[in-house]
């Protein structure tokens, strides 16, 4: 009734249930809920945005099996 069960689609299509937000406030709308990223997704893109690190630096780490 509140809203707190969504269903989201996996990578692979399948149906996954997640918790929903518990916080409803009159005359907004939440976003649509989405798939978490998998483990991993984002690591290259935070190395290089958030750390200043190369593609090639990335790779060495990769190489290193650092990350």
């Amino acid at each position: 009734a509140r809203g707190l069960k969504v269903t989201v689609r996996d990578h692979q299509g399948n149906a996954v249930d997640l918790l929903g937000s518990p916080f409803h406030v009159s005359g907004t709308t939440l976003p649509d809920a989405v798939m978490p990223p998998t483990l991993g997704q984002d690591t290259e893109q935070v190395l290089r945005d958030w750390l200043g690190l190369e593609t090639a630096q990335v790779r060495e780490l990769e190489r290193k099996k650092v990350v």
